[in-house]
């Protein structure tokens, strides 16, 4: 072999051996290229994880069972305790409103009113609404009917379908007065005597001060039955007047 043939056979090894190794780095590139794009396949960035965490909060939930309530009943009055005052005996029975309301989400049903004693009743000659849609209300009215003297007393039960409160308790309690007139005249000329002061006392009752005016007449109030004592001024009781009656 001649010197130039050698050279060529080494160039030709070298460019072999080269080439071996360009096209190992080629693959060893394009493998790493091949990890690289597995990877990013396979590993979502910051980014994309700050996007699923912002769409999974914007994302409405459904609300659990215990969450979602069922829609009840409920229901409402306007007053709890309730004072007819004093009435007298003889005059207009007076009557007050008892306002039911739904309160609630779904309609208030079954609606009873019952009171607990014969002084007082529900006096609503064409009925009341036993069942309300909500927002609704019935008008029931309450009528005290006082059959004696001395303060009277009654419970009253509101009964329905409601959840927040079944019975609704309520109280009334009223009295009853009458008025005694008096009438002084002379016995012989039966003249009504204007301006005699009396002092009047009746049992269980505080002395009253009263004054005949109007044709000799004076009048008081009484609570309860029971006999009156009458003074003219400090002199003994009267036993005898011309005129008692009551009012």
């Amino acid at each position: 072999m001649n010197p130039s043939e050698s050279e060529g056979a080494e160039q030709s090894e070298l460019s072999g051996e080269q080439a071996g190794e360009s096209a190992g780095s080629a693959g060893g590139a394009a493998g790493g290229e091949q990890e690289a794009a597995g990877s990013a396949s396979t590993q979502p960035t910051e980014a994309e994880f700050s996007e699923a965490g912002e769409s999974a909060e914007k994302a409405p939930s459904t609300p659990s069972t215990a969450e979602c309530p069922a829609k009840k009943p409920k229901i409402g009055v306007n007053w709890r305790d309730y004072d007819f005052g004093r009435i007298k005996k003889g005059g207009a029975l007076p009557v007050y409103d008892l306002v039911i309301s739904s309160t609630g989400e779904v309609d208030l049903a079954s609606i009873a009113v019952n009171i607990e004693g014969d002084q007082f009743k529900v006096d609503n000659p064409g009925g009341f609404e036993t069942t309300l849609a909500p927002g609704k209300s019935t008008t029931v009215k309450i009528k005290f009917e006082p059959t004696g003297y001395g303060e009277k007393t009654a419970k009253i039960r509101v009964t329905s379908n409601a959840v927040n409160e079944n019975p609704v308790p309520l109280k009334v309690k009223g009295k009853q007065y009458s008025v005694i007139t008096f009438v002084i005249e002379d016995e012989k000329s039966g003249e009504k005597i204007d301006n005699v002061k009396l002092k009047v006392k009746q049992a269980g009752q505080a002395e009253q001060d009263v004054t005949t005016a109007g044709g000799g007449k004076a009048e008081v109030e009484t609570e309860h039955d029971g006999n009156f004592e009458v003074k003219m001024g400090e002199f003994e009781p009267l036993l005898e007047f011309r005129d008692l009656t009551t009012a």
